[in-house]
């Protein structure tokens, strides 16, 4: 279990929201990390792609046709 401390105001909104919505806290909690958690990995993943447009651009890698793929791995009939 990790422990969160949470500003008054981030609290306060917190309060707010779940007597609004009938849900916990906790529940409110969770799914927000959740969220978060998933919109990093998203923003890893972009980063990531834009890493390797940047390098195709340099010629640093290629890319390969599914004809070339399939004729190096031999399963051209």
């Amino acid at each position: 279990m990790t422990t969160v401390s949470i500003d008054a105001d981030i609290e306060a909104i917190l309060q707010r929201f779940a007597k609004s919505t009938g849900r916990t806290r906790e529940t409110i909690l969770r799914e927000a990390i959740l969220r978060g958690l998933e919109d990093l990995e998203d923003q890893e993943d972009i980063r990531r792609s834009e890493q390797i447009l940047d390098q195709l651009e340099r010629g640093e890698i290629r890319t390969y046709t599914s004809a070339e793929v399939r004729r190096r791995l031999g399963l051209d009939d």
